[in-house]
């Protein structure tokens, strides 16, 4: 039997529709699959994002106090409170002073703040000679993890002598070894100062001779005097207090002695 043309013709078109159609379908097929998978990655990224945001963060009310002005010897406290305000517990790693001055008064490595909780760290500041002045100083707490977090506390002052000499200088004019000229100075302590009195000595020794008159709660009077037989010339000398504790020795700014023998 014949076979038309035009019948196999058109059975070549249908599959030809099919085949067109499947692929069709399996490229929608598989654009969708794609889609799906961005979405789920995006959103997951974007998940993990919003997390590592937000689960680690400590906050201060005030790190900064001025503790305005404080005298060399004296021992201030202050208390800084932190709190853990992200989403994850934080651990105190390491604990950073600018200086001796400023210490934190306990341990804090290896504390643990866990989320909504509070961190309250008590300071000592006291200033020595060295810092006679504006003092601005900084404690530095850093937590293990990462992103790398940290607190920065700071303490501003304004350092003054414990005791301070009322003059800075004392001059001397004298005309015969039996000429002996003295002068009274006192020496005046600071409010809030340590009530500690210092050792006073005159260096070098032989020409002047020092010699504490009176005392009360924050002056001294101290006589300054030369010594018979001071030579001809001029002649030089210091005033030396010394406050003594059981952390350190302080010594106050020096008083001056110029002594002229005509």
């Amino acid at each position: 039997m014949a076979t038309n043309p035009d019948d196999k013709s058109e059975q070549v078109a249908i599959d030809a529709a099919m085949l067109t159609k499947g692929s069709h379908q399996l490229t929608l097929a598989i654009i969708g699959a794609i889609v799906v998978l961005l979405v789920v990655v995006g959103r997951n990224a974007f998940d993990a994002m919003q997390h590592h945001r937000r689960v680690r963060a400590i906050a201060c009310d005030t790190s900064t106090f001025d503790a305005g002005t404080i005298a060399t010897g004296e021992v201030l406290e202050h208390w800084f409170s932190a709190a853990n305000t992200g989403d994850e517990t934080v651990r105190v790693e390491r604990v950073i002073e600018s200086c001796g001055c400023l210490t934190v008064m306990g341990s804090f490595d290896g504390v643990e703040i866990a989320p909504g909780e509070n961190l309250d760290v008590p300071i000592q500041i006291k200033a020595s000679r060295s810092q006679i002045g504006p003092m601005s100083q900084r404690i530095v707490l850093q937590f293990g993890g990462a992103p790398t977090l940290a607190m920065t506390l700071t303490v501003n002052a304004e350092v003054v002598p414990a005791w301070r000499w009322s003059r800075e200088s004392i001059s001397f004019v004298t005309t015969s070894p039996s000429d002996i000229k003295a002068e009274v100075v006192e020496l005046i302590r600071h409010p809030s100062a340590p009530a500690a009195l210092p050792a006073i000595s005159v260096s070098p020794s032989g020409l002047f001779s020092v010699s504490v008159e009176d005392t009360s709660e924050l002056t001294q009077r101290v006589t300054v005097s030369t010594s018979a037989g001071i030579p001809l010339g001029r002649h030089q000398a210091i005033v030396i207090a010394t406050l003594n504790d059981d952390a350190a020795t302080e010594q106050i700014p020096y008083l001056r002695i110029v002594g002229v023998r005509e």
